[in-house]
């Protein structure tokens, strides 16, 4: 198996009549989604000639599983698109990729119109989920669907994921088939999945960890099951009622979960393994989800979409995981086989603390823009590597410990300043659940002030800043506090710290405003409180 397309014919082969895949309660054996997605590539290869790029328009819909392995078939390379984006942003990916074509489900389909008003129109292949064929480009009988459809290369590019990274601009990262084939090995030489398995499937398909859902999965003959946005909150029955062997999400979840009083202990047994990864998995919750799943292994993955999906992992030792913390999140442990990576100073040198670099089979070849990949990538003994940005410590076992971004070290008149670290000593205050510390430039001369947002139960500022002055230098201690009903997340479900950073600097500009104004709506959040002067 070296490309996306076989992993799933292997599980064809195996049990072609095993469920491959359950959204709600719609359920498609392997062979019936694979009847329907040869039909589909076999509809766009009609229609189109041949394509190089499709756009895959739909939510986590049977449609944009459909469509995003008839893409594969086709021999195209897959451009996930989100249905939740704006629409400028949606046709900006359109315009970048140079898509063929775009496969989209009902929701897709209805935000097309305006999509085309900036693009101008491309082929376009609407699935109807509960349609029993594919209502493709052009009607095509299923003999010619099969002789169509081809398979990839494994040098080509598998799919083109836009990730926004920390500045907010969106950037094209194509990963091959050689890429995301070589972590996908490591995956199964690792857990040795069996076929039977049942995996959860929580991200958009326009997260690249999605890919490790549906291909791990399908190359292990196991069941994938959506788990809806709503329904994290009620995670353990979502994992009891499918009987889910795989968990895989951000760490977030957990808390989420855990709020909601969804995580009891011992409620999900039937868990063999429980990966988180996207975020800083932070110790406590590790902790909740040991207790509520205390027949799964537990592993912290690590990795930037450049290099694909994961290029760390840690597993998690129950009797030694307090030792473990550093900041109070769990380490991103040692490389996969066949990655390797040094950790270079300010200065560029190789240090035992600094910016992680890596090189190897997983590392992307450089953006789509190829302006974007200026100062990403660094030559380190001869060897390319790419640039994560993140800033990471080598640990006395050797392992990993992930630091924060390079971008959350701040320099407070003339010090610097770990802005992790401040998060961490402020979660250590009773009620607080999560902090987020931003650095926002502010005022004319745009000297940056520390100002922090925290999540749990309101506590009075002044006992909030008196707990942290007693532990961190004065120069660490934020300028202002704010309470919020909840921090904002994007779409990849970290949490968006840029929009942070924006309503700090518009607040600590206006100090005497005793209330600050309500977040937008999109952000699904809301300030409330004061700030104060430290």
């Amino acid at each position: 198996m070296n490309d996306l397309q076989s992993r799933f014919r292997h599980g064809l082969a195996v049990a072609p009549e095993r469920v491959a895949l359950r959204v709600g309660s719609v359920e498609l054996t392997y062979a019936q989604l694979h009847e329907r997605a040869l039909c589909e590539a076999g509809s766009l290869l009609r229609a189109t000639g041949g394509v190089r790029r499709v756009g895959v328009l739909a939510d986590r819909t049977p449609a944009a599983y459909i469509g995003l392995l008839a893409t594969l078939y086709a021999g195209a390379t897959v451009v996930p698109l989100n249905v939740g984006y704006p629409v400028a942003r949606t046709a900006a990916m359109v315009t970048a990729a140079g898509v063929d074509a775009i496969i989209a489900d009902r929701r897709g389909g209805a935000l097309l119109a305006e999509v085309y008003r900036i693009t101008g129109p491309v082929p376009t292949a609407l699935i109807d989920d509960d349609a029993p064929a594919v209502a493709g480009l052009s009607g095509i009988a299923r003999s010619d669907a099969h002789r169509l459809g081809r398979p990839a290369t494994g040098t080509g590019i598998a799919y083109l994921m836009f990730t926004s990274g920390s500045t907010g601009a969106p950037k094209g990262v194509p990963v091959s088939h050689a890429n995301v084939d070589h972590f996908l090995r490591c995956c199964e030489r690792r857990y040795r999945f069996q076929p039977g398995e049942v995996f959860s499937q929580t991200f958009d398909h326009t997260f690249d960890l999605s890919v490790f859902d549906l291909f791990v999965a399908w190359g292990a003959a196991g069941t994938l099951v959506t788990v809806p946005r709503f329904a994290v909150g009620r995670l353990a029955s979502v994992v009891r009622r499918h009987q889910i062997t795989v968990w895989f999400s951000v760490p977030s979840s957990i808390l989420v979960a855990h709020r909601t009083g969804g995580l009891a202990p011992g409620s999900m047994p039937s868990l063999r393994w429980s990966l988180f990864c996207g975020e800083a998995l932070r110790g406590e919750d590790a902790q909740r989800w040991l207790a509520a799943a205390p027949n799964a292994t537990l592993e912290n993955l690590y990795g930037p979409t450049e290099l694909t999906i994961a290029c760390s992992v840690h597993r998690v030792d129950p009797q030694r995981l307090a030792g473990s913390l550093v900041n109070g999140v769990v380490p991103i442990g040692d490389l996969l086989d066949g990655s390797t990576g040094v950790l270079l100073d300010a200065d560029g040198a190789p240090a035992d603390e600094g910016e992680l670099c890596v090189t190897g089979p997983q590392m992307f070849d450089g953006y789509l823009d190829q302006a974007d990949s200026a100062g990403r990538f660094v030559e380190v003994a001869g060897v390319r590597h790419y640039r994560t940005g993140d800033r990471v410590r080598r640990l006395p076992d050797g392992q990993l410990a992930y630091l924060g971004r390079t971008d959350q070290q701040v320099k407070i008149n003339g010090y610097r300043v770990e802005l992790p670290a401040i998060e961490w000593c402020l979660r250590q205050y009773p009620g607080v659940v999560e902090a987020a510390v931003v650095a926002p430039a502010v005022g004319a001369d745009q000297e940056r002030q520390l100002a922090a947002f925290y999540t749990g139960s309101q506590s009075p500022e002044r006992d909030l800043l008196r707990h942290l002055r007693e532990r961190l230098p004065a120069h660490a201690v934020p300028r202002a506090l704010w309470y919020v009903d909840a921090l904002p997340h994007g779409g990849n479900a970290k949490i968006d710290r840029p929009t942070l950073s924006r309503r700090a600097a518009d607040l600590l500009a206006t100090p005497e405003q005793e209330s600050p104004p309500p977040g937008n709506p999109a952000n699904s959040y809301k300030l409330s409180g004061t700030s104060s002067s430290s």
